[in-house]
Protein backbone atom coordinates (compact mmCIF):
# COMPACT_ATOMS: atom_id res chain seq x y z
CA UNK A 1 0.00 0.00 0.00
CA UNK A 2 2.72 2.37 0.82
CA UNK A 3 4.23 2.16 -2.98
CA UNK A 4 1.10 2.94 -3.96
CA UNK A 5 0.63 5.59 -1.91
CA UNK A 6 3.56 7.44 -3.10
CA UNK A 7 3.39 7.95 -6.36
CA UNK A 8 -0.28 9.59 -5.27
CA UNK A 9 1.59 12.13 -2.43
CA UNK A 10 4.12 12.82 -4.97
CA UNK A 11 1.51 14.05 -7.58
CA UNK A 12 -0.09 16.21 -4.98
CA UNK A 13 2.91 17.40 -4.02
CA UNK A 14 4.10 18.60 -6.93
CA UNK A 15 0.32 20.03 -8.03
CA UNK A 16 1.08 22.26 -4.85
CA UNK A 17 4.41 23.34 -5.88
CA UNK A 18 2.64 24.37 -9.36
CA UNK A 19 -0.21 26.14 -7.77
CA UNK A 20 2.77 28.26 -5.49
CA UNK A 21 4.62 29.01 -8.29
CA UNK A 22 1.74 30.53 -10.39
CA UNK A 23 0.98 32.22 -7.08
CA UNK A 24 5.14 33.63 -6.87
CA UNK A 25 4.51 35.11 -10.63
CA UNK A 26 1.32 36.75 -10.09
CA UNK A 27 2.72 37.92 -6.86
CA UNK A 28 5.41 39.23 -8.48
CA UNK A 29 4.19 40.51 -11.01
CA UNK A 30 2.25 42.81 -9.03
CA UNK A 31 5.01 44.25 -6.98
CA UNK A 32 6.64 45.40 -9.85
CA UNK A 33 3.42 47.40 -10.63
CA UNK A 34 3.25 48.47 -7.40
CA UNK A 35 7.16 49.85 -7.34
CA UNK A 36 7.97 53.74 -6.74
CA UNK A 37 8.87 55.77 -10.19
CA UNK A 38 11.46 56.04 -9.02
CA UNK A 39 12.70 52.48 -9.04
CA UNK A 40 11.35 52.17 -12.73
CA UNK A 41 13.15 55.10 -13.54
CA UNK A 42 16.45 53.07 -12.49
CA UNK A 43 15.55 49.98 -14.43
CA UNK A 44 14.96 52.02 -17.39
CA UNK A 45 18.63 52.68 -17.93
CA UNK A 46 19.30 49.52 -18.46
CA UNK A 47 17.37 49.19 -21.72
CA UNK A 48 16.84 50.72 -24.73
CA UNK A 49 13.98 53.23 -24.86
CA UNK A 50 12.87 51.33 -28.02
CA UNK A 51 12.38 48.08 -25.69
CA UNK A 52 10.82 50.67 -22.85
CA UNK A 53 8.54 51.79 -25.54
CA UNK A 54 7.00 48.65 -26.82
CA UNK A 55 7.45 46.96 -23.58
CA UNK A 56 5.83 49.82 -21.51
CA UNK A 57 4.15 51.79 -23.92
CA UNK A 58 0.58 50.79 -24.21
CA UNK A 59 0.59 48.86 -21.01
CA UNK A 60 -1.59 51.11 -18.75
CA UNK A 61 -1.66 54.90 -18.38
CA UNK A 62 0.72 54.99 -15.64
CA UNK A 63 3.35 53.60 -17.19
CA UNK A 64 2.77 55.75 -20.74
CA UNK A 65 3.14 59.02 -17.83
CA UNK A 66 6.22 58.20 -16.90
CA UNK A 67 7.62 57.78 -20.27
CA UNK A 68 6.33 61.05 -21.64
CA UNK A 69 7.31 62.65 -18.48
CA UNK A 70 10.53 61.57 -17.98
CA UNK A 71 13.70 63.92 -17.64
CA UNK A 72 16.14 61.29 -17.24
CA UNK A 73 18.68 60.79 -20.54
CA UNK A 74 18.40 57.61 -22.45
CA UNK A 75 19.48 55.51 -25.69
CA UNK A 76 18.22 55.14 -29.18
CA UNK A 77 19.14 52.33 -30.90
CA UNK A 78 16.68 51.57 -34.16
CA UNK A 79 16.20 47.96 -35.25
CA UNK A 80 14.95 47.13 -38.16
CA UNK A 81 11.35 48.03 -38.23
CA UNK A 82 8.41 48.62 -40.60
CA UNK A 83 7.72 51.96 -41.78
CA UNK A 84 4.08 52.12 -40.27
CA UNK A 85 5.88 51.03 -36.06
CA UNK A 86 8.88 53.37 -36.72
CA UNK A 87 6.58 56.31 -37.90
CA UNK A 88 4.36 55.67 -34.26
CA UNK A 89 7.35 55.20 -32.78
CA UNK A 90 8.96 58.70 -33.69
CA UNK A 91 5.89 60.58 -33.47
CA UNK A 92 5.43 59.53 -29.35
CA UNK A 93 8.68 58.86 -28.28
CA UNK A 94 11.64 60.93 -30.59
CA UNK A 95 10.29 63.95 -31.26
CA UNK A 96 9.32 64.89 -27.77
CA UNK A 97 12.47 63.82 -26.29
CA UNK A 98 15.10 65.25 -28.43
CA UNK A 99 16.85 67.08 -25.44
CA UNK A 100 17.11 63.85 -23.99
CA UNK A 101 18.64 61.24 -26.00
CA UNK A 102 22.44 60.83 -25.14
CA UNK A 103 23.12 57.93 -27.66
CA UNK A 104 21.64 57.89 -30.81
CA UNK A 105 21.77 54.84 -33.85
CA UNK A 106 20.42 55.13 -36.98
CA UNK A 107 20.83 52.14 -39.72
CA UNK A 108 18.52 52.74 -41.89
CA UNK A 109 19.14 55.09 -45.10
CA UNK A 110 15.58 56.40 -44.51
CA UNK A 111 15.59 57.37 -40.97
CA UNK A 112 18.22 59.88 -41.15
CA UNK A 113 15.96 62.05 -43.58
CA UNK A 114 12.91 61.54 -41.39
CA UNK A 115 15.08 62.15 -37.63
CA UNK A 116 17.67 64.56 -38.86
CA UNK A 117 15.76 66.48 -41.43
CA UNK A 118 16.72 69.68 -41.87
CA UNK A 119 20.29 68.81 -40.58
CA UNK A 120 20.24 71.35 -38.34
CA UNK A 121 17.98 69.71 -36.19
CA UNK A 122 20.78 67.66 -34.67
CA UNK A 123 21.15 71.10 -32.72
CA UNK A 124 18.15 70.28 -30.63
CA UNK A 125 19.68 66.95 -29.24
CA UNK A 126 21.29 69.24 -26.33
CA UNK A 127 22.60 65.64 -24.10
CA UNK A 128 24.11 64.19 -27.22
CA UNK A 129 27.34 62.25 -26.11
CA UNK A 130 27.42 59.51 -29.13
CA UNK A 131 25.94 59.37 -32.79
CA UNK A 132 26.52 55.67 -34.83
CA UNK A 133 25.49 56.46 -38.34
CA UNK A 134 24.87 52.72 -40.39
CA UNK A 135 24.79 53.50 -44.22
CA UNK A 136 23.86 57.01 -44.31
CA UNK A 137 24.03 59.12 -47.24
CA UNK A 138 26.95 61.16 -47.44
CA UNK A 139 25.23 64.61 -48.82
CA UNK A 140 23.21 64.51 -45.33
CA UNK A 141 25.99 63.69 -43.33
CA UNK A 142 28.37 66.69 -44.45
CA UNK A 143 25.34 68.83 -43.90
CA UNK A 144 24.99 67.29 -40.20
CA UNK A 145 28.42 67.56 -38.84
CA UNK A 146 28.92 70.86 -39.90
CA UNK A 147 26.47 71.45 -36.85
CA UNK A 148 27.66 68.46 -34.17
CA UNK A 149 29.99 71.37 -33.37
CA UNK A 150 27.18 73.28 -31.17
CA UNK A 151 26.53 70.09 -29.09
CA UNK A 152 28.27 70.55 -25.33
CA UNK A 153 28.46 66.96 -24.61
CA UNK A 154 29.20 65.34 -28.01
CA UNK A 155 32.30 62.84 -27.80
CA UNK A 156 32.00 59.85 -29.96
CA UNK A 157 31.46 59.34 -33.86
CA UNK A 158 31.14 55.95 -35.30
CA UNK A 159 29.83 56.22 -39.68
CA UNK A 160 29.87 54.14 -42.19
CA UNK A 161 28.26 55.79 -45.56
CA UNK A 162 26.17 53.89 -47.83
CA UNK A 163 27.13 55.85 -51.26
CA UNK A 164 30.67 57.13 -52.57
CA UNK A 165 32.77 60.10 -50.98
CA UNK A 166 33.61 62.28 -53.78
CA UNK A 167 36.28 64.30 -51.80
CA UNK A 168 37.32 63.04 -48.53
CA UNK A 169 39.22 65.96 -47.66
CA UNK A 170 35.59 67.75 -46.52
CA UNK A 171 34.75 65.04 -44.44
CA UNK A 172 37.54 64.63 -42.12
CA UNK A 173 38.10 68.79 -42.49
CA UNK A 174 34.51 68.71 -40.18
CA UNK A 175 34.94 65.71 -38.01
CA UNK A 176 38.63 67.32 -36.97
CA UNK A 177 36.92 70.75 -36.38
CA UNK A 178 34.90 68.76 -33.66
CA UNK A 179 36.50 70.27 -30.96
CA UNK A 180 35.35 67.71 -28.24
CA UNK A 181 35.47 64.69 -30.30
CA UNK A 182 37.46 61.93 -28.33
CA UNK A 183 36.37 58.70 -30.35
CA UNK A 184 35.66 58.41 -33.99
CA UNK A 185 35.38 55.27 -36.31
CA UNK A 186 34.58 55.66 -39.84
CA UNK A 187 34.04 53.87 -43.08
CA UNK A 188 33.38 54.91 -46.66
CA UNK A 189 33.86 54.61 -50.29
CA UNK A 190 35.41 56.16 -53.45
CA UNK A 191 34.68 55.43 -56.35
CA UNK A 192 38.63 54.83 -57.77
CA UNK A 193 40.46 53.37 -54.93
CA UNK A 194 43.61 52.88 -56.41
CA UNK A 195 44.51 56.64 -57.01
CA UNK A 196 42.98 58.44 -54.25
CA UNK A 197 44.29 61.86 -53.92
CA UNK A 198 45.95 63.32 -50.58
CA UNK A 199 44.41 64.81 -47.98
CA UNK A 200 44.34 69.19 -48.60
CA UNK A 201 43.16 70.64 -45.25
CA UNK A 202 44.90 74.36 -46.66
CA UNK A 203 47.21 74.32 -43.65
CA UNK A 204 48.05 72.69 -40.36
CA UNK A 205 45.17 71.23 -38.69
CA UNK A 206 44.63 70.45 -34.59
CA UNK A 207 42.24 67.33 -33.51
CA UNK A 208 40.89 66.18 -30.05
CA UNK A 209 40.66 63.09 -31.14
CA UNK A 210 42.10 60.32 -28.97
CA UNK A 211 41.05 57.06 -30.83
CA UNK A 212 40.85 57.02 -34.55
CA UNK A 213 39.80 53.98 -37.02
CA UNK A 214 39.65 54.30 -40.62
CA UNK A 215 38.30 51.33 -42.50
CA UNK A 216 38.95 52.89 -46.06
CA UNK A 217 41.36 53.00 -48.70
CA UNK A 218 43.14 56.37 -46.98
CA UNK A 219 45.96 58.33 -47.89
CA UNK A 220 48.03 58.27 -44.73
CA UNK A 221 50.87 60.27 -46.00
CA UNK A 222 48.72 63.22 -46.09
CA UNK A 223 49.16 63.07 -42.23
CA UNK A 224 52.67 61.76 -41.72
CA UNK A 225 53.92 64.54 -44.22
CA UNK A 226 51.73 67.62 -44.36
CA UNK A 227 50.32 67.55 -41.05
CA UNK A 228 51.00 67.67 -37.65
CA UNK A 229 48.45 65.93 -35.14
CA UNK A 230 48.99 65.89 -31.14
CA UNK A 231 46.97 63.09 -29.41
CA UNK A 232 46.10 64.26 -26.10
CA UNK A 233 45.51 61.60 -23.87
CA UNK A 234 46.65 61.93 -19.86
CA UNK A 235 46.44 58.52 -19.03
CA UNK A 236 47.69 56.52 -21.32
CA UNK A 237 51.41 54.73 -20.40
CA UNK A 238 52.12 51.32 -22.56
CA UNK A 239 54.32 49.84 -19.29
CA UNK A 240 50.46 49.95 -17.61
CA UNK A 241 49.03 48.36 -20.47
CA UNK A 242 47.16 45.03 -19.96
CA UNK A 243 46.57 41.70 -21.36
CA UNK A 244 42.82 41.83 -23.18
CA UNK A 245 40.48 39.92 -20.97
CA UNK A 246 38.65 37.18 -23.46
CA UNK A 247 35.37 37.19 -21.74
CA UNK A 248 35.24 41.11 -22.95
CA UNK A 249 35.69 40.13 -26.73
CA UNK A 250 32.09 40.30 -28.31
CA UNK A 251 33.30 39.93 -31.87
CA UNK A 252 35.88 36.89 -33.09
CA UNK A 253 37.03 37.14 -36.56
CA UNK A 254 38.46 34.26 -38.07
CA UNK A 255 40.95 34.64 -40.75
CA UNK A 256 43.35 32.10 -42.84
CA UNK A 257 42.96 29.32 -45.57
CA UNK A 258 44.11 26.86 -42.82
CA UNK A 259 42.59 26.64 -39.04
CA UNK A 260 44.20 25.20 -36.32
CA UNK A 261 42.38 24.94 -33.13
CA UNK A 262 43.71 26.92 -29.76
CA UNK A 263 42.38 25.21 -26.63
CA UNK A 264 44.10 27.62 -24.72
CA UNK A 265 41.53 30.35 -26.31
CA UNK A 266 38.10 31.24 -25.08
CA UNK A 267 35.57 33.61 -25.96
CA UNK A 268 32.77 33.01 -23.76
CA UNK A 269 30.83 36.01 -24.53
CA UNK A 270 31.25 36.04 -28.21
CA UNK A 271 27.91 37.79 -30.06
CA UNK A 272 29.39 38.39 -33.39
CA UNK A 273 31.13 35.94 -35.62
CA UNK A 274 32.93 36.99 -39.06
CA UNK A 275 34.84 33.90 -41.50
CA UNK A 276 37.36 35.42 -43.88
CA UNK A 277 39.82 33.57 -46.37
CA UNK A 278 37.80 30.01 -46.06
CA UNK A 279 40.19 27.88 -48.84
CA UNK A 280 39.42 24.54 -50.12
CA UNK A 281 42.84 23.49 -48.52
CA UNK A 282 41.56 23.47 -45.32
CA UNK A 283 39.97 19.51 -44.61
CA UNK A 284 37.06 19.16 -42.09
CA UNK A 285 34.18 21.22 -41.10
CA UNK A 286 34.59 25.06 -39.99
CA UNK A 287 32.69 23.51 -36.85
CA UNK A 288 35.92 21.54 -35.30
CA UNK A 289 37.11 25.14 -35.21
CA UNK A 290 34.74 26.93 -34.07
CA UNK A 291 33.32 25.18 -31.13
CA UNK A 292 36.37 24.88 -29.21
CA UNK A 293 36.48 28.57 -29.52
CA UNK A 294 33.22 30.24 -28.42
CA UNK A 295 29.85 29.20 -27.56
CA UNK A 296 28.13 29.10 -31.13
CA UNK A 297 24.62 29.09 -29.66
CA UNK A 298 24.65 33.09 -28.32
CA UNK A 299 26.07 34.20 -31.77
CA UNK A 300 23.47 36.71 -33.62
CA UNK A 301 25.48 38.02 -36.06
CA UNK A 302 27.53 36.02 -38.82
CA UNK A 303 29.52 37.37 -41.88
CA UNK A 304 31.35 34.99 -43.98
CA UNK A 305 33.23 37.53 -46.23
CA UNK A 306 34.61 35.01 -48.45
CA UNK A 307 32.94 33.84 -51.88
CA UNK A 308 33.79 30.33 -51.71
CA UNK A 309 32.55 29.53 -48.74
CA UNK A 310 30.51 25.87 -49.21
CA UNK A 311 26.40 26.33 -49.42
CA UNK A 312 26.24 23.36 -47.73
CA UNK A 313 29.14 24.36 -44.22
CA UNK A 314 26.90 27.27 -43.89
CA UNK A 315 23.40 25.57 -43.43
CA UNK A 316 25.52 23.49 -40.81
CA UNK A 317 26.54 26.91 -38.82
CA UNK A 318 23.03 28.23 -38.32
CA UNK A 319 21.75 24.85 -37.53
CA UNK A 320 23.98 25.81 -34.68
CA UNK A 321 23.53 29.06 -33.67
CA UNK A 322 19.60 29.27 -32.93
CA UNK A 323 20.00 32.57 -31.80
CA UNK A 324 21.47 34.18 -35.34
CA UNK A 325 19.53 36.89 -36.58
CA UNK A 326 21.93 38.82 -38.68
CA UNK A 327 23.33 37.14 -41.49
CA UNK A 328 25.67 38.95 -44.61
CA UNK A 329 26.93 35.97 -47.18
CA UNK A 330 29.32 36.57 -50.01
CA UNK A 331 27.66 33.87 -51.46
CA UNK A 332 28.84 31.91 -54.50
CA UNK A 333 26.37 30.24 -57.00
CA UNK A 334 24.97 27.15 -56.52
CA UNK A 335 23.43 24.76 -59.25
CA UNK A 336 19.98 23.04 -58.87
CA UNK A 337 21.24 19.65 -57.85
CA UNK A 338 23.35 20.51 -55.27
CA UNK A 339 20.39 22.78 -53.91
CA UNK A 340 17.77 20.34 -54.34
CA UNK A 341 20.20 17.98 -52.31
CA UNK A 342 20.58 20.18 -49.53
CA UNK A 343 17.27 21.27 -49.53
CA UNK A 344 16.40 17.77 -48.56
CA UNK A 345 19.05 17.27 -46.17
CA UNK A 346 17.72 17.00 -42.31
CA UNK A 347 20.00 19.67 -41.13
CA UNK A 348 18.29 22.00 -43.97
CA UNK A 349 14.91 20.66 -42.18
CA UNK A 350 15.61 21.65 -39.45
CA UNK A 351 17.28 25.46 -40.19
CA UNK A 352 14.04 25.86 -41.81
CA UNK A 353 11.91 25.33 -38.97
CA UNK A 354 14.60 27.14 -35.81
CA UNK A 355 16.58 29.98 -37.53
CA UNK A 356 15.39 33.03 -36.47
CA UNK A 357 17.49 35.38 -39.31
CA UNK A 358 15.64 38.39 -39.98
CA UNK A 359 18.23 40.20 -41.76
CA UNK A 360 19.90 38.77 -45.15
CA UNK A 361 22.51 40.54 -47.20
CA UNK A 362 24.00 38.99 -50.25
CA UNK A 363 26.84 39.90 -51.66
CA UNK A 364 25.98 38.14 -54.81
CA UNK A 365 23.94 38.27 -57.95
CA UNK A 366 21.40 36.00 -57.39
CA UNK A 367 18.74 33.99 -59.89
CA UNK A 368 15.11 33.66 -59.69
CA UNK A 369 16.28 30.07 -58.36
CA UNK A 370 18.10 31.41 -55.93
CA UNK A 371 15.97 33.92 -54.22
CA UNK A 372 13.67 30.87 -54.36
CA UNK A 373 16.04 29.13 -52.08
CA UNK A 374 16.79 31.38 -49.47
CA UNK A 375 12.96 32.20 -49.02
CA UNK A 376 12.87 28.97 -48.33
CA UNK A 377 15.23 29.06 -46.08
CA UNK A 378 14.91 32.05 -44.49
CA UNK A 379 10.85 32.61 -44.02
CA UNK A 380 11.36 35.28 -41.01
CA UNK A 381 13.17 37.89 -43.22
CA UNK A 382 12.19 41.44 -42.85
CA UNK A 383 15.28 42.67 -44.52
CA UNK A 384 16.97 41.60 -47.58
CA UNK A 385 19.68 43.44 -49.74
CA UNK A 386 21.16 41.15 -52.60
CA UNK A 387 22.07 41.15 -56.28
CA UNK A 388 19.89 40.30 -59.17
CA UNK A 389 19.94 39.13 -62.12
CA UNK A 390 18.09 42.40 -64.33
CA UNK A 391 16.62 40.61 -67.03
CA UNK A 392 14.59 38.20 -63.90
CA UNK A 393 13.54 42.06 -61.59
CA UNK A 394 9.88 41.47 -62.35
CA UNK A 395 9.63 37.90 -61.34
CA UNK A 396 12.13 37.95 -58.66
CA UNK A 397 10.34 41.14 -57.25
CA UNK A 398 6.58 39.41 -57.54
CA UNK A 399 8.17 36.34 -55.67
CA UNK A 400 9.02 38.30 -52.90
CA UNK A 401 5.83 40.23 -52.71
CA UNK A 402 4.25 37.13 -52.62
CA UNK A 403 6.33 34.99 -50.39
CA UNK A 404 7.83 36.95 -48.07
CA UNK A 405 4.75 38.24 -45.56
CA UNK A 406 7.12 39.44 -43.11
CA UNK A 407 9.38 41.68 -45.29
CA UNK A 408 9.56 45.67 -45.11
CA UNK A 409 12.75 46.35 -46.26
CA UNK A 410 14.49 45.29 -49.58
CA UNK A 411 17.61 46.54 -51.57
CA UNK A 412 18.71 45.48 -54.54
CA UNK A 413 22.20 46.31 -55.40
CA UNK A 414 23.94 47.42 -58.81
CA UNK A 415 21.13 47.72 -60.60
CA UNK A 416 20.57 51.01 -63.34
CA UNK A 417 18.79 54.30 -61.98
CA UNK A 418 15.89 53.53 -64.23
CA UNK A 419 14.69 50.57 -61.59
CA UNK A 420 13.77 53.34 -59.99
CA UNK A 421 10.81 53.98 -61.92
CA UNK A 422 10.67 50.50 -62.98
CA UNK A 423 9.58 49.29 -59.46
CA UNK A 424 7.28 52.16 -58.53
CA UNK A 425 5.44 51.64 -61.70
CA UNK A 426 5.11 47.96 -60.75
CA UNK A 427 4.28 48.68 -57.15
CA UNK A 428 1.43 50.71 -58.71
CA UNK A 429 0.79 48.14 -61.57
CA UNK A 430 0.02 44.93 -58.81
CA UNK A 431 -1.61 47.52 -55.96
CA UNK A 432 1.49 46.13 -54.03
CA UNK A 433 1.56 48.79 -51.22
CA UNK A 434 -0.19 52.03 -50.73
CA UNK A 435 2.47 53.71 -48.52
CA UNK A 436 6.03 53.23 -48.98
CA UNK A 437 9.62 55.63 -48.88
CA UNK A 438 11.83 54.61 -51.70
CA UNK A 439 15.26 55.82 -53.24
CA UNK A 440 18.15 55.48 -55.77
CA UNK A 441 21.63 55.89 -53.95
CA UNK A 442 24.93 54.92 -56.08
CA UNK A 443 23.60 51.98 -58.27
CA UNK A 444 21.16 50.51 -54.91
CA UNK A 445 18.13 50.74 -55.45
CA UNK A 446 16.04 50.77 -51.68
CA UNK A 447 12.24 50.39 -50.50
CA UNK A 448 10.69 50.39 -47.07
CA UNK A 449 7.54 50.15 -46.03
Amino acid sequence: MERIKRPLDDTVHDYDNNKKQKLLVTTNKSHFESLANEIIYEIFEYLDVYNIYYGFYYLNSRFRNLIINSIFPFQVNFPTISKSDFELYHENVIKPNKYRIKILRLSNPFTVDIILSPPRTICHFIQLEKLIFDNVNSKYLINILKHLIHLPKFHSLILSSIDYIQNPTILFTHIFHLTKLKYCKIFYRTKDNEKIAPLNFNGPIQSSIEYLTIDSHFPYESLRKDHTFRWRSDYYNSSQSQKVDRKSVKHVSVCGKRATINSDIYFSNVTELTIKDYGRVYYGSMLTVLDPLMPLRQVNKLVVDCHNFPVKELVNLINVMPNLHILKWNYQSIDSTKSKLIQESETFKSVLCTNKIQHLEILHCCSLEEIRFFINLFPKLEYLKTGIYRREFVPITRCLFSTMHHLFFLCFTDVPKTYLKNLTAFIKLEHLLDEYFIKFIDHDLYLWW
